[in-house]
Formats: C-alpha cells, structure tokens, sequence
C-alpha cells in the first residue's frame, strides 16, 4: 500500500544518510580500501537509483557509487 511504500522510502532515506556519514570519514565501506562490501552493496544501490532511490540527496554516497561503478568488477563487456 501507499502508507508501506512511504515508509520504505524513509528508511531508505535513513539508511543513506547513515552511510553518508560513514563515506564523509573513508573511501570506501570499509575505510582505506575497496572490498567485496563496496562490490555488493554497489550494485544493490545501483539498482536502487535505478528504482528512484535519492542517492543525489548524499553526496558522499553519489562519489562512492560513482568510484565503485568505474570499478573493472562492475563493467559488463558487450
């Protein structure tokens, strides 16, 4: 329903305003270095921009998912 939709969309909200904070600290989700949390984390939050998430609205989480997106493990060969 549209009560539940709301509500999944402020947790998301709060979620990313977590993770936020966290990247404003370190590079990456685990501090200094990439790993396989980036990789997985990415590409669900990928395809949650792609679902409408406001990834915009976090700056930091927008220059993470970028850095993470130019990573070789992320590119699909045609």
């Amino acid at each position: 329903s549209d009560i539940h939709a709301q509500a999944a969309k402020a947790g998301l909200n709060d979620l990313l305003a977590v993770l936020d904070a966290r990247l404003a600290a370190q590079p990456w989700m685990l501090g200094a270095d990439y790993s396989l949390v980036d990789l997985v984390v990415g590409s669900v939050l990928g395809y949650s921009v792609f679902l409408g998430a406001p990834v915009n609205a976090h700056p930091h989480v927008q220059a993470w998912l970028a850095r993470v997106q130019a990573r070789p493990a992320m590119q699909i060969d045609s």
